[in-house]
């Protein structure tokens, strides 16, 4: 079950089965709209890098608005800190710090900035060459990167292993004996139901497992990045991997985590015990109201409920809702179209992979889905290792079929409607 709610507010068809090829020119060009690259070839001189997530977003045409930026540089941090000092920065006192400041982590020599409102972290490589740093990267995924000073996507071959979603060690020899690179790995595995992981790959972090656990037994405060791994769209998966092993403890509390969704100002993320009583009743008396008869009682608030996002007015009234199992939407609500949209989008704008079923027939709110940057699953077997990833007793038990241009998916000796699912 998704929302419902009710206005004049209905929004244009949106198309279903998007083209998601991206052209390395395309990239390049995205990559010079969002980063202010004259700013930082000024600071950092044109030997500079921008890796990791966010040039993987962008070829996988994910949403890179609430996305920070790391970059390498070849100067040293001397040349930066001086540029910095000269270029109208200023050193941020505690924690936080605005825009136009910079901190440099003590011990890491690692410098982070706040420039334009973005989030930008920056690694100095000396003498290395980008190529050795890559080549001793963690995988594939990570370390696409694009030259500032030359605009340009450097190592075309893993844009196009990302594109076509292959996850690849970028050194198999040093993953075998790196805890932190394994991890890497079993992150994207955790976030991308659609990874394809060859056998080679595979091979790898078994070997590499053993090492791994040794390592989180010997620093169990390190366990908050093994914890990561857990709680995303397909951390069923990684469950999987870790079944073929004995774990001696190490992720006792790890497989089932509390999931609270990002959400930005302007709305609550709270979990289900944390609600107070009379937003608990306006939630529930919205989403009564929106799906009339159509609303199955047990679903209310029931065990599967971990979480509420919710926004309220000035007089304190709920205008839009969502109940959330995880990251599955699971029953949602608004007083009209536009606030039911800008509350999906939210939420697929701060956290990886949100998803939801909706039945195939409510047209209307499939469009809405659409506006708010959920995309329907189309390819069988991965809408099965989402499904059984997060609700094990379902294997064996999806049955998938094409009706017309859409993946509609029933259980199996359930009585639950047909439905189709929809991730961000």
């Amino acid at each position: 079950m998704f929302f419902n709610m009710e206005g004049p507010n209905k929004p244009e068809e949106s198309p279903e089965n998007l083209d998601t090829k991206i052209s390395i020119n395309t990239v390049e060009h995205a990559i010079e709209e969002v980063l202010p690259i004259r700013s930082l070839v000024e600071i950092f001189g044109p030997e500079t890098y921008l890796i990791g997530g966010a040039v993987r977003d962008l070829i996988l045409g994910d949403n890179i608005s609430n996305k920070d930026f790391d970059l390498m540089t070849r100067a040293s941090s001397e040349e930066v800190l001086e540029k910095l000092n000269t270029t109208g920065f200023s050193e941020a006192q505690g924690v936080k710090f605005g825009d136009k400041q910079y901190s440099m982590r003590e011990g890491t020599g690692v410098i982070n900035l706040l420039l334009d409102g973005r989030q930008i972290q920056v690694g100095f490589k000396g003498e290395q060459s980008i190529e050795s740093l890559i080549e001793g990267g963690d995988v594939n995924l990570n370390c696409c990167a694009f030259s500032l000073g030359t605009k340009k996507i450097i190592n075309p071959d893993v844009f196009n292993e990302i594109l076509e979603h292959r996850l690849l060690f970028c050194n198999t020899e040093l993953a075998k004996n790196d805890p932190m690179k394994i991890v890497s790995a079993l992150k994207i595995i955790s976030r991308m139901p659609d990874i394809q992981v060859d056998e080679k790959t595979q091979d790898v972090i078994s070997q590499g497992l053993p090492k791994l656990i040794d390592f989180f037994k010997e620093h169990p405060d390190r366990r908050h990045k093994l914890a990561q791994v857990f709680g995303n769209i397909t951390s069923g998966e990684v469950v999987k991997i870790f079944s073929t092993i004995d774990t001696r403890g190490v992720l006792d509390g790890l497989e089932t985590p509390r999931i609270k969704p990002e959400i930005s100002d302007g709305y609550i993320s709270s979990f289900i015990e944390d609600v107070p009583s009379d937003i608990k009743q306006k939630i529930s008396d919205l989403i009564r109201e929106k799906f009339g008869a159509r609303l199955e009682e047990d679903k209310l608030f029931n065990a599967k409920v971990k979480s509420a996002v919710y926004k309220t007015n000035e007089q304190r009234d709920v205008v839009a809702c969502c109940l959330m199992d995880g990251k599955r939407i699971y029953l949602a609500s608004a007083i009209d179209s536009v606030e039911i949209v800008d509350i999906v989008a939210n939420l697929c704008e701060h956290n990886d992979k949100i998803w939801t079923t909706i039945s195939p027939s409510r047209n209307l709110l499939i469009s809405l889905s659409l506006k708010a940057g959920l995309r329907p699953v189309t390819d069988p077997s991965v809408l099965k290792k989402i499904l059984i990833s997060n609700y094990p007793e379902y294997d064996d038990k999806i049955v998938t079929e094409m009706v017309r241009g859409r993946l509609i998916f029933t259980k199996s000796g359930s009585n639950d409607a047909p439905q189709i699912l929809l991730t961000s």
